[in-house]
């Protein structure tokens, strides 16, 4: 499993894999629970496979996980893999591989903050502005009066935000 992004998962069977469909589309499923947002309640989710290889040891194979919806850094109480044999072409020597449920807790994941709702940090415009009374009078077609905007932005490190 890669540490650091939590997006692949390695799964070992008793016998050589000689056939699996390498863009799957619902016969694995990978269940776990992440924090709603840093500190809060678990909640269930649903994790992306979005690729099954072979690796050198035939009898393993990879689950690499979508990008962004399968990233489980955050993971809770483990994860959840399950595969259905009525969708799956997995199989091996002794034949189609049956449907199975595996439950494990990952390890040497590094968390990472989640854009979820209540960690989402708001930025508004505080605008304000002075006028100055300026006479005008017309003296030639080429004049021109012009106004600009000065804005200053504070940058501020988000460890000093209290959730």
């Amino acid at each position: 499993m890669s540490k650091e992004l939590g997006q692949k998962i390695v799964i070992r069977f008793s016998e050589k894999i000689t056939n699996l469909n390498e863009t799957p589309d619902r016969e694995f499923t990978v269940t776990g629970e992440e924090p709603e947002y840093y500190g809060g309640n678990y909640v269930q989710k649903n994790y992306k496979v979005k690729r099954v290889s072979r690796l050198e040891d035939e009898t393993c194979i990879l689950l690499t996980m979508d990008d962004y919806s399968g990233r489980f850094n955050n993971v809770g109480y483990g994860l959840t893999i399950n595969y259905d044999a009525n969708i799956g072409i997995l199989s091996g020597r002794g034949g189609k591989v049956e449907s199975f449920s595996i439950k494990f807790d990952p390890e040497g994941l590094v968390p990472k903050l989640n854009p979820n709702i209540k960690e989402r940090i708001e930025v508004t415009a505080d605008v304000s502005s002075s006028l100055k009374k300026v006479e005008y009078k017309e003296g030639y077609a080429e004049e021109k009066l012009s106004a600009t905007a000065v804005v200053n932005i504070e940058f501020m490190d988000t460890s000093v935000i209290n959730p």
